[in-house]
């Protein structure tokens, strides 16, 4: 007689556990993964755009802000357009 291998945490008839990884992302990992070094070679511009030129515009907001040293950009109160207007305004302009 041979002996089948029964899970002993589960009951004839229960739903399985569900796996790890969920179905949506085992379909995309197959096809992303025929193209991978596609993928790879994408990623050096896509740092050198990230880096460069999407986070120097965090220091924009310099501007619009009565900068404080210590509190830091995202601490300092805003300012809005009063340091535009004082500029615009100036006899020096």
């Amino acid at each position: 007689m041979a002996h089948s291998k029964v899970n002993p945490r589960s009951s004839p008839g229960s739903i399985p556990p569900p796996s790890p990884i969920p179905d949506f992302l085992r379909q995309r990992i197959k096809k992303i993964k025929p193209n991978l070094s596609l993928y790879l070679l994408i990623l050096l511009p896509l740092a050198y755009f990230l880096i460069f030129c999407y986070w120097p515009m965090y220091g924009v907001q310099i501007a619009f802000k009565d900068f404080i040293a210590i509190k830091g950009i995202t601490g300092s109160p805003w300012a809005g357009f009063k340091h535009f207007e004082t500029f615009f305004n100036s006899i020096f302009f």
